[in-house]
C-alpha cells in the first residue's frame, strides 16, 4: 500500500503543480463573477466547399444562435466572407 501511494504522490503533486499555475496565471483575467463589458463572442463557420446549399446552411446556423446563449447582456459577432479560386 505503501508503494502505491509513493509511486502516485508524485504524479498527483504534478497536476496540483500544474493546476496551481494555470490558476495564478489567470487571475488578471477573472473578474469575480462580473462580467466584462468589452468581451463579445466571436462565432466562426468554416465551409469545405462553395456550393448555395452549404452557403444557405451556414448562415441559417449563424441566424438560429440562440441570444439565451451568450451571457447576459452581450451580443455575439459574426462576418461572412468566400474566398474563390484558391
Amino acid at each position: 500500500m505503501i508503494d502505491v501511494v509513493k509511486r502516485l504522490s508524485l504524479g498527483v503533486l504534478l497536476i496540483a503543480a500544474a493546476s496551481a499555475v494555470l490558476l495564478v496565471a489567470d487571475l488578471d483575467r477573472r473578474t469575480g463573477g462580473k462580467p466584462a463589458a468589452v468581451w463579445v463572442p466571436r462565432i466562426a463557420v468554416i465551409q469545405h466547399a462553395n456550393t448555395p446549399p452549404l452557403t444557405k446552411a451556414s448562415r441559417a446556423s449563424l441566424k438560429a444562435w440562440p441570444p439565451a446563449a451568450t451571457p447576459t447582456g452581450r451580443t455575439s459577432s459574426s462576418s461572412a466572407s468566400t474566398r474563390k479560386g484558391i
